[in-house]
Formats: structure tokens, C-alpha cells, sequence
């Protein structure tokens, strides 16, 4: 199974969140030795509301703790009481692609760092990169999943969510 598939199941097995579904965004982009295929976003959010940044955070820590990441960004209140999402963020090869270029100069006065008609063999890795996102709520997991990408929780919105689960209850 694929590190995707794997972490979709971890997390579907985790009874302190609940995952909404993924969203993807075609990102085929050449980056040196590297070529990124797709980012995939797994939409997360705890199985209780938390609305602190703290609480949050002590549950976004625990998340996937046998998964080596690649980059965090953790959750951070802002000045206005919003919340950023938190981001745990993973790479995933999926394939290779080997690259054949052949070298034609149209100058007879280039430098000869590459001779004229050299043919340049390269193999890259295909990447995939899988970005987690724990938002405060169902709700509002539910609103970033529609989007496909949210990247703050503000103030106003929390609030809203709060009143909607108060009522529910």
C-alpha cells in the first residue's frame, strides 16, 4: 500500500479525530532532481471541537508520531483570535522518470560546458507530497474540504461553530 493509503488508514483508525476526505491539486513541477506530481490534502479535525490553540496543538502533535515528516506548520493563534491550520506534511516517491535531452546550440561561440549534440541522461524521483490538516471542528474541516485548501480558521468562524454545536446539543 502506498504511504497515502497507509496514513489515510492510521488516521481513519484514530478515534480522537475525524477524517472528511482528501483534496489534490495538479502540481507537475520540475524542481532541479525532483519532479512533483501532485500535493494531497487530507482534510482532519478532532472528534471534539477544540477551539485553543494549546488543546489543538497537544492533539496535533500526536498525530501520526511513526510518519517521518518533512515539514510542520503548527497551529498558532493570531492577533484578531483566529487560528492557523495545522499542516504535518509528508513525501511520498511514487515513480520515476528517466530524462533523455538532446543538446543542439544554435551559437558556435557558447561556452562548451556541454558539447553540441551531447545527448544528457537523468533519472528523477515522481514525489508526491500528502499535507494533513487538523482544523478546530467537523464543521470547519467541512468548509476547508469544499474549498480544497484553507489555510487560517478566523475568529468570526470559530465562533460560529461554537453557537452551531451548542445548539446541536
Amino acid at each position: 500500500m502506498s504511504k497515502l493509503g497507509n496514513i489515510l488508514a492510521e488516521l481513519d483508525q484514530d478515534t480522537r479525530v475525524h477524517t472528511l476526505g482528501t483534496s489534490r491539486d495538479d502540481h507537475r513541477t520540475d524542481y532541479g532532481d525532483t519532479y512533483w506530481w501532485e500535493y494531497v490534502y487530507v482534510h482532519v479535525a478532532p472528534a471534539k471541537p477544540l477551539y485553543d490553540a494549546l488543546s489543538l496543538q497537544n492533539l496535533f502533535s500526536k498525530l501520526l508520531p511513526a510518519w517521518r515528516r518533512s515539514s510542520v506548520l503548527n497551529i498558532v493563534e493570531d492577533e484578531h483570535g483566529g487560528l492557523t491550520v495545522g499542516n504535518l506534511v509528508f513525501d511520498e516517491q511514487i515513480g520515476m522518470q528517466h530524462v533523455t535531452r538532446h543538446v543542439t546550440l544554435a551559437v558556435n561561440d557558447a561556452l562548451p560546458l556541454i558539447p553540441n549534440g551531447s545527448l544528457l541522461t537523468d533519472d528523477q524521483p515522481i514525489m508526491r507530497q500528502i499535507c494533513v490538516r487538523l482544523y478546530p471542528a467537523v464543521l470547519i474541516a467541512a468548509e476547508g474540504y469544499a474549498r480544497g485548501n484553507m489555510h487560517m480558521v478566523t475568529r468570526e468562524q470559530l465562533l460560529r461553530c461554537a453557537r452551531t454545536m451548542d445548539t446541536l446539543q
